[in-house]
C-alpha cells in the first residue's frame, strides 16, 4: 500500500518527466522547421568549401587577439575598422555568406522561443542556460522572420511552456517569487537600494546612508523569504538547464546559448 507521500512524489517524478518528453518534442519540431534545415544545408556547404572554412578561422583568430588587447585596454581603432573591412570581404564568398544569414535567421527562431517560455515562467531561458560570458553566433543584428512552416515549432513550444508550468520546480519559484514581491520588508530593502544608487549617481553617498545599507542587506540575505525565493530559483535554473540539453543533443548545437547575446562579427 503506497503513501500519500509516495504518491505525491509519483505525481512529481511524472510531471519531470512529462517536461522532459516535451522537451524532446519541441527539439524535434526546431529541428524539423525550414529554418533550421537552411541552417543545417548552409553548415554542410560551409564544411565542402576549405577555403571559406580558412578564411573564416583567420578572421576568427585576429578578432580573439583584439578583443584581448581591448580587455587589457589597448584599443586600436585603425585594427577594429581593418576588421570591419576583412567581415564585409568574408561576406563577398557564398557559402559564408549563406551561412551567416542562417545563423542570424536560427537565432531569431531560437530567441523567438525561449521568449515565449520566459515570459510564461519568469525566469530568462537564454540566460540560465547560457555560461557566464556566452556569446552566441556571429552577427549583431537579428533576421525579421517569418514563421511560415514553424507551426509545429510554436505548438511545440506552447506544450513545453504548459508542462514547465506544472512541474514541482517552477511552480515553487512562482510562488516563492510571489512572497519575496510581497513581503514588505523586502520591498523596503528593495526601495533603499534603489535610493541609494541614485544618490551614487549623484556622487552624494553619506557615511551614515552606507552603514544603514551595509546592515539592511546583513539582515535581508538571511530573511526567509529571500533565501527560499534564491533556493527555488537555482532549482528552477537547474531543471530549465535539463531541458536545453535534452533540446540541444537532438538539435546538435546549444539551443540556450544560440538564443543568447551575438558575438559581433
Amino acid at each position: 500500500m503506497t503513501t500519500s507521500s509516495e504518491q505525491s512524489a509519483a505525481g512529481e517524478n511524472h510531471q519531470l518527466s512529462a517536461a522532459i518528453e516535451a522537451a524532446q518534442s519541441l527539439g524535434r519540431a526546431l529541428g524539423e522547421c525550414p529554418v533550421f534545415r537552411r541552417f543545417d544545408a548552409a553548415y554542410e556547404a560551409l564544411q565542402a568549401d576549405p577555403e571559406a572554412q580558412q578564411k573564416l578561422g583567420e578572421f576568427h583568430n585576429r578578432r580573439r587577439e583584439f578583443d584581448i588587447a581591448s580587455t587589457q585596454g589597448e584599443v586600436d581603432n585603425n585594427e577594429q575598422e581593418q576588421l570591419e573591412c576583412a567581415w564585409q570581404d568574408l561576406m563577398t564568398m557564398p557559402a559564408l555568406n549563406e551561412y551567416v544569414q542562417a545563423q542570424r535567421e536560427l537565432r531569431a527562431l531560437f530567441q523567438q522561443v525561449t521568449g515565449m517560455i520566459s515570459e510564461e515562467i519568469d525566469i530568462d531561458y537564454g540566460a540560465v542556460c547560457s555560461p557566464p560570458g556566452a556569446r552566441s553566433f556571429s552577427g549583431a543584428d537579428t533576421a525579421r522572420l517569418s514563421l511560415d512552416g514553424c507551426e509545429n515549432v510554436l505548438r511545440g513550444a506552447d506544450e513545453f511552456i504548459c508542462a514547465l508550468e506544472s512541474t514541482p520546480v517552477v511552480r515553487h519559484y512562482a510562488e516563492a517569487a510571489q512572497r519575496f514581491e510581497t513581503d514588505p520588508e523586502v520591498q523596503a530593502f528593495m526601495e533603499m537600494l534603489q535610493h541609494f544608487e541614485k544618490m551614487q549617481q549623484n556622487g552624494e553617498v553619506p557615511d551614515e546612508q552606507l552603514q544603514r545599507l551595509r546592515e539592511a542587506q546583513t539582515r535581508i540575505q538571511s530573511h526567509p523569504a529571500v533565501v527560499e525565493f534564491l533556493d527555488a530559483r537555482d532549482a528552477a535554473a537547474g531543471f530549465l538547464q535539463q531541458t536545453n540539453q535534452v533540446i540541444s543533443q537532438i538539435l546538435g548545437l546549444d539551443f540556450g546559448r544560440t538564443a543568447g547575446p551575438a558575438a559581433g562579427y
